[in-house]
Formats: structure tokens, C-alpha cells, sequence
């Protein structure tokens, strides 16, 4: 009987451990997501069509994982390559609405290269990045000519001990470099090699969105 007790009760612990880590919850994403303004929001939410900027890792910070320090330096471009590779997986139609969508890397491949990633390593939490972080760095994506509602990922952290993925969903007006709207979500990590297990927290992140994230913020702002 008491090593029945004993099973009953490591469950449960496992169990409180895993939802103390669980993905930011869709309600809370859209109640806390920043909007320049309701308007702003609506435009954005109801563009006929995206330009996807990819995943930007100026402000990634890397908590509990030291095993980063012997990876392949070019891991962020390897990430953003793997989406542009398996478009099929990484499905950017059918998580922004169902609406045509564009790609065009290269701005956050700019910002990336000179990415150290020594320096990305810490030792405590990090703090989650501000608007103002974020307003700057989209600033800095260097888009030409491009014009439109565009949509980055601006990653925030990786923490291995809570076994998640942290960045915020940018849409910004591409000609005025104006954050229209900015919502902080998180996803699960898991996969071989540490390309993969870190690529898969913007694959839930990417699900999350389309099964109710994007319908939530239209229903909010655009209906």
C-alpha cells in the first residue's frame, strides 16, 4: 500500500513540476499583448497579406544551458534556415490567418551575424524584454523598399531548466517601422541536437497562434 502512495505522490509531483513550466496561456497572451492602438491593431490584424521577417535573436539570452559554448557558432541562421527549409512544418499561412504570406529574411540575417554566443550565456533569469526594446530593434531591420504589415519574432530567452522558449510576435508597419502589436508567448523545447530542441518552442508558438491566438486578438481589435 505505501509504495502505491509513494507512485500516487511522484506522479502528482511530476505532474505540479510540468504545469509550473507550461506554456504562457492563450488568455493571458492576448490580455497582456501590447497595441499601439486599437486602430493600429485592427489594421494589422485585417492586412490583406504579411511579410515575414523570420526570427530575430539580438536580445536572446541562454539560462542553465552551457552546452551552447560548444555548438556551431552559425546556430541562429541555422534556425531561421530551418524554417525557410521546412516551410511545410513551419507553416506561416496557416498561422497568420490563412493569408498570403512573404518571406525575406535577410534583414534578420543582418542583425544576426554578429551574434556572440558566449556572451548569450547566463547564469540567473533573465528579465522579459521591454516595448521599448523591441520598438528598437525593429527599427534597426533594414527593409528597403518593402512596404506593408510585416511580422518578426523577436526571440527573448531559452531557459533549460524550465524547459521552454520565450520571444514575442511583432507585426509592425513595415515603411514606418511602427509596432502595431507585440504579444509575449512561450513554447516547449524537445528534439535531438540543440538546433532542433530550441527550434521547436517557435513551432508550438507558431501552433498556438493558429489554433487561437490570432482568432482571439481579431476578435478583440478587429470585429
Amino acid at each position: 500500500m505505501k509504495s502505491k502512495y509513494s507512485i500516487l505522490a511522484a506522479a502528482c509531483l511530476l505532474l505540479s513540476i510540468s504545469g509550473a513550466y507550461a506554456e504562457i496561456p492563450t488568455k493571458e497572451v492576448v490580455a497582456n499583448a501590447y497595441v499601439h492602438s486599437p486602430e493600429a491593431a485592427a489594421a494589422a490584424l485585417t492586412a490583406s497579406e504579411y511579410t515575414w521577417f523570420g526570427l530575430d535573436f539580438t536580445y536572446l539570452k541562454i539560462f542553465g544551458d552551457s552546452g551552447f559554448k560548444e555548438a556551431p557558432t552559425p546556430l541562429p541562421a541555422g534556425w531561421n534556415e530551418l524554417i525557410l527549409n521546412e516551410q511545410k512544418k513551419y507553416d506561416a499561412v496557416k498561422t497568420f490567418g490563412k493569408k498570403p504570406v512573404a518571406y525575406d529574411f535577410e534583414p534578420v540575417a543582418k542583425r544576426n551575424k554578429g551574434i556572440n554566443l558566449d556572451a548569450l550565456i547566463i547564469q540567473q533569469e533573465p528579465p522579459e524584454l521591454t516595448q521599448q526594446q523591441i520598438q528598437k530593434e525593429v527599427a534597426a531591420l533594414e527593409t528597403g523598399d518593402t512596404a506593408g504589415t510585416g511580422i518578426v519574432f523577436m526571440m527573448e530567452s531559452f531557459s533549460k531548466p524550465e524547459n521552454q522558449g520565450y520571444l514575442h510576435v511583432v507585426f509592425f508597419d513595415i515603411k514606418t517601422k511602427a509596432v502595431l502589436i507585440s504579444a509575449r508567448m512561450s513554447g516547449k523545447a524537445g528534439g535531438f541536437g540543440k538546433r532542433n530542441y530550441w527550434a521547436k518552442p517557435v513551432f508550438m508558438v507558431m501552433r498556438q497562434i493558429s489554433d487561437g491566438v490570432y482568432k482571439k486578438l481579431v476578435k478583440k481589435y478587429a470585429k
